[in-house]
């Protein structure tokens, strides 16, 4: 099984994900989440995973800067990045 960790300020994000994607149906198991970049460069030092999803979006440090420091500790890790933007963030553009 591939273990993916999922990254996200937004504790409804990483729940929907988690019953959204069919991570079994592609032999993967979500085996942790972070509601930040610093927990989760925390937790990969310690637990070597396959797949980070992350937000871009985060208080603190953004998604783009942890990725860029989790490539450092395991450079074979693959990354995928959600740029989700709320109705009233639209709006404003």
């Amino acid at each position: 099984m591939y273990k993916v960790l999922l990254v996200d300020d937004e504790y409804m994000i990483t729940e929907g994900l988690k019953v959204l994607i069919p991570f079994e149906k592609w032999k993967m198991e979500v085996i942790a989440t972070a509601n930040d970049a610093e927990t989760a460069l925390e937790y990969i030092s310690q637990n070597p995973v396959d797949l980070v999803i992350t937000d871009v979006n985060m208080p603190g440090m953004n998604g783009l800067d942890m990725i860029a420091q989790m490539k450092e500790i395991l450079p074979n890790v693959a990354f995928i990045i959600l740029a989700i933007k709320s109705l009233s963030m639209s709006r404003q553009l």
